[in-house]
């Protein structure tokens, strides 16, 4: 038997937080365990099939980068006070 290395990527996301990268992986669920395994690449791409299924979990796949859901909502509220201006009525909605 022999061993050889495997380089593995996580699909991670791309945003910023006041401490550097925002932490979050984007994880897939295991029906049958009922556990959530991290999202591994074996390229440094993301491929098509990556793409959808992080955007089927609320991920924004923007070229190369990915934004977590927290951040589309961050980026989501940013859009909409520059639309509306600060401070708009239903912050708590968002």
């Amino acid at each position: 038997m022999s061993f050889e290395p495997v380089t593995m990527w996580m699909l991670r996301c791309d945003g910023d937080t006041t401490r550097g990268q925002c932490p979050e992986i984007l994880r897939y669920p295991d029906y049958d365990q009922g556990e959530w395994y991290d999202a591994l690449s074996e390229k440094p791409e993301i491929d098509a099939r990556a793409k959808s299924s992080a955007e089927w979990f609320g991920w924004l796949v923007v070229g190369e980068r990915l934004l977590c859901p927290a951040h589309v909502e961050s980026a989501e509220f940013m859009v909409r006070a520059m639309i509306e201006g600060l401070p708009f009525e239903n912050v708590g909605e968002l």
